[in-house]
């Protein structure tokens, strides 16, 4: 007799466990939400994979940096205290294949191509070297406004610079 009051109990509080998961809010079902890119729903609102973002995760986060960018340049060399300021353009765009990285170069000097890594609205550049020369930065996408500071150093004469961009988003036609 006992052995059956245990049983029936076990058996009573798994019922009512399997119940009380099934009466449980699920704001995610409740709303319908569906998330894209492999993002996953919790508690009503889509959590992105790396590299995306939105409602439902639907926008790669490179898309919002690629524009051309109407830029003042200021640079300084190590080899010279005056700084050398200048205008310049800088295109950049979103790459198809990693959703968290750019390529961009500047109109000027179109033959240095640079990748940078995005993550929300932060730009960083690892070290690349191109022709003898090593870049770094980083940087920042603050709504239409992008600033950027690179750090160049020549391989062969270690003459160094610092380069820093500001400037704002424009449409081409």
């Amino acid at each position: 007799m006992k052995r059956n009051t245990i049983i029936s109990t076990i058996l009573i509080l798994c019922i009512s466990s399997f119940a009380w998961q099934s009466c449980q809010y699920d704001a995610c079902k409740a709303r319908a939400i569906t998330c894209q890119n492999e993002g996953v729903c919790d508690r009503g609102m889509c959590q992105c994979k790396l590299g995306y973002e939105g409602d439902s995760c639907q926008t790669p986060i490179n898309e919002k940096f690629a524009s051309h960018y109407d830029m003042v340049r200021t640079e300084l060399f190590s080899n010279n205290p005056v700084p050398f300021n200048d205008d310049d353009t800088i295109y950049m765009y979103a790459n198809t294949l990693e959703r968290n990285i750019v390529n961009f170069y500047s109109i000027k000097d179109s033959s240095i191509e640079l990748r940078g890594n995005v993550r929300e609205n932060a730009l960083t550049i690892p070290e690349q070297i191109i022709d003898s020369i090593t870049y770094r930065g980083e940087g920042s996408l603050n709504g239409d406004n992008l600033t950027m500071m690179i750090t160049t150093r020549n391989r062969t004469t270690s003459v160094t610079s610092q380069i820093t961009y500001v400037g704002k988003k424009y449409e081409t036609f």
